[in-house]
């Protein structure tokens, strides 16, 4: 399955999904679907490229909540290895 980045941001923004999360959701969201896999949705970060592109501040603790919040959104499904340091993800769209 092929996803459409365009229709999952509008997605966001139409359903209002956006107002359930915090600039931080919003910000990994997006940081999500810019590195995901067209062909079928999925990518992979280690937690070092996250830092990089969140920043330092976004700590593991705000990473979990994030992920917990986007989730139940049903916006992602994703994978957290700590002994890794990495996430592997999916992308939903509104059918998954």
């Amino acid at each position: 399955m092929s996803i459409d980045k365009r229709k999952l941001l509008w997605r966001l923004a139409e359903k209002g999904l956006w107002k359930n999360l915090s600039s931080g959701e919003v910000r990994l969201y997006f940081l999500l679907i810019v590195f995901a896999d067209v062909s079928n949705g999925e990518g992979k970060f280690i937690l070092e490229n996250l830092n990089y592109y969140l920043g330092p501040h976004f700590r593991r603790e705000e990473l979990k909540k994030a992920i917990r919040n986007l989730e139940k959104l049903h916006l992602v499904r994703i994978n957290f290895s700590v002994e890794k340091s990495e996430i592997k993800y999916k992308i939903l769209s509104e059918g998954d």
